[in-house]
C-alpha cells in the first residue's frame, strides 16, 4: 500500500521563490493559484492551507487548485485534505483511464465539486501516432476523423471534463483542436464509437511485452528496486515507441537506487510471481533501454 501519510508543505515558502524582492506576502493577494502535486508518495504533503481569502501561512490567494501525478488513492487524499480547492488539472486520456487520477478520479472530484482541466489528451503526442493496428481500426470506422480527434472527441464526451488542455506546435493543430472542441459534445459518441476505442487501446496494449498486471508481489525486493514501475515504463515504451519520453520518466519517477541496475539477481522476486516473468533476466536489458548504457 502507498503511503500517503502527511508532512509540511509550506505553499508560501515556494510561492515566495518567483518574487524574492516583490512586496511582503501579506500585502500581496493572488486570484488564482495551482499547485503541483507530483509524487505524494515520494514528496508527501500536508495542506493544512486554511479558507481561501484568509492567510495561507502570510499569503492571502482567493482560489487555489492543483495539478497532479500520482495514483487514484493519493488524489482522493488530497481531494478529502482541502475543503475548498476551486478546480485541479490530472492526466487523463483513453489510455489512461487507470493511470494516475484515472477515470475513477476524474468522477470523484466532479462529485466533490471540482472543475476538472485535462492535461496530457494525446499522452505527449503519442495518441496521434498510434500503431498500426489501431490506424486500422480508426480507419474502418465510421467517421472522418484523424487519430488526435479521435482521442479528442472521447474527452470532450464525458461530462466530467471542464477543459482540455493540448499542445499545439502549428495554426493547423490549433484549427484541428478547435474543430474537434466545436463538433463534440457530451454524449456525442455512439456506442460504435466506444467499441473503435477500445479496440484501438487493444492495440496498443498487444505491444507490451511483459505481462506484468503490477499485483507488487515481487516487493519488497531486498535491494531497493521498483520492479513493477520499471516494467511498467518498459511497457510504456513498447506501446507508445516513444523511448526519449520512458527514459525521461524513467529517471523521473525512480531514484538511482531504485532502477533495474541496482538489481543482484537474488531471485527472491521470481519465486513470488504469479506470472513466471524473468524478472532477473529482463533487469539489465530494461535499464540498457531506458538509459542507453
Amino acid at each position: 500500500m502507498q503511503d500517503t501519510s502527511p508532512t509540511a508543505y509550506d505553499l508560501a515558502r515556494v510561492l515566495r521563490r518567483f518574487s524574492p524582492t516583490g512586496p511582503p506576502l501579506d500585502q500581496v493577494r493572488i486570484q488564482f493559484s495551482c499547485v503541483t502535486i507530483i509524487l505524494i508518495r515520494r514528496c508527501p504533503v500536508s495542506l493544512g492551507l486554511g479558507n481561501p481569502g484568509s492567510s495561507h501561512g502570510a499569503l492571502r490567494i482567493g482560489r487555489l487548485g492543483f495539478s497532479f501525478h500520482d495514483n487514484t488513492a493519493a488524489f482522493k487524499a488530497i481531494v478529502d485534505g482541502y475543503d475548498k480547492w476551486a478546480s485541479c488539472l490530472i492526466q487523463h486520456n483513453y489510455m489512461d483511464i487507470e493511470n494516475q487520477a484515472g477515470t475513477e478520479g476524474l468522477r470523484y472530484a466532479v462529485a466533490h465539486g471540482l472543475p476538472v482541466a485535462i492535461m496530457e489528451p494525446l499522452l505527449g503526442g503519442c495518441l496521434a501516432r498510434p500503431p498500426a493496428e489501431a490506424q486500422v481500426v480508426f480507419a474502418e470506422a465510421q467517421r472522418d476523423w484523424t487519430p488526435a480527434e479521435w482521442a479528442l472527441h472521447w474527452l470532450w464526451d464525458q461530462p466530467e471534463v471542464s477543459v482540455v488542455l493540448s499542445g499545439m506546435g502549428s495554426a493547423e493543430q490549433v484549427e484541428a483542436n478547435v474543430r474537434a472542441a466545436n463538433e463534440s459534445a457530451v454524449g456525442s459518441l455512439t456506442p460504435e464509437d466506444h467499441a473503435a476505442i477500445d479496440r484501438a487501446r487493444e492495440a496498443f496494449r498487444a505491444r507490451i511485452p511483459v505481462p506484468c498486471t503490477g499485483c507488487g508481489y515481487c516487493l519488497p525486493c531486498p535491494h531497493g528496486v521498483k520492479i513493477p514501475s520499471i516494467i511498467e515504463i518498459y511497457n510504456d515504451n513498447a506501446m507508445y515507441g516513444n523511448t526519449d519520453r520512458q527514459r525521461l520518466v524513467y529517471n523521473w519517477r525512480l531514484g538511482p537506487e531504485e532502477q533495474a541496475a541496482s538489481c543482484e539477481a537474488c531471485g527472491e522476486c521470481e519465486e513470488k510471481c504469479p506470472q513466471d516473468i524473468a524478472i532477473c533476466e529482463l533487469m539489465p536489458k530494461i535499464h540498457e533501454a531506458l538509459t542507453g548504457s
